[in-house]
């Protein structure tokens, strides 16, 4: 069944597919399978959009569910109000936010939680770690130019650079 306005948008269904096209070109299609693909006629993931190819040379696995390709900068966006928060949830069968991003635009703060509890966030005064923090195998801890504070267990551990002479304080 091909139906159209007459001003340039036809849709077409068939058994396998349901593709809308706008002046002849096809902008997205709906796959038997479920799969919506925008700018590809062959979605991989269940919501796949093309901007531009990147020519990849590799097949997104099958549990792709999210896929966004443009050959260029890529940007995802999600946009709140100033009061309100931005967040990616992690969930599972048990817990809908096991783990979680999140960043607050009433203190312009970022924290990650992982298994329910925040083990790290940033604001305006620097990094702050909660829990263990794991150092690599050298022992080695590099402080940037600007500092940090590390914060961990019951109580408050600090850890901060002089920027001047160095020296860790």
């Amino acid at each position: 069944v091909i139906i159209g306005d007459g001003g340039g948008f036809d849709m077409n269904i068939n058994g396998t597919r349901h593709q809308f096209s706008i002046g002849g070109s096809e902008k997205m299609r709906l796959t038997s399978d479920g799969k919506l693909g925008i700018g590809t006629t062959s979605p991989s993931g269940r919501l796949e959009i093309i901007d531009s190819s990147t020519g990849r040379s590799w097949t997104p696995s099958s549990q792709t569910e999210f896929l966004v390709e443009r050959n260029g900068n890529c940007l995802i966006s999600i946009i709140a109000a100033n009061t309100s928060n931005s967040m990616i949830q992690f969930g599972d069968t048990d817990d809908e936010n096991v783990g979680f991003i999140d960043y607050d635009h009433n203190d312009n703060s970022l924290r990650f939680v992982v298994s329910t509890s925040e083990r790290a966030s940033i604001d305006s005064n620097g990094l702050t770690i909660s829990g263990n923090l794991y150092v690599d195998t050298s022992g080695s801890l590099d402080i940037g130019d600007s500092g940090a504070i590390l914060s961990g267990g019951n109580g408050q551990h600090r850890l901060a650079r002089n920027c001047s002479s160095g020296a860790a304080v």
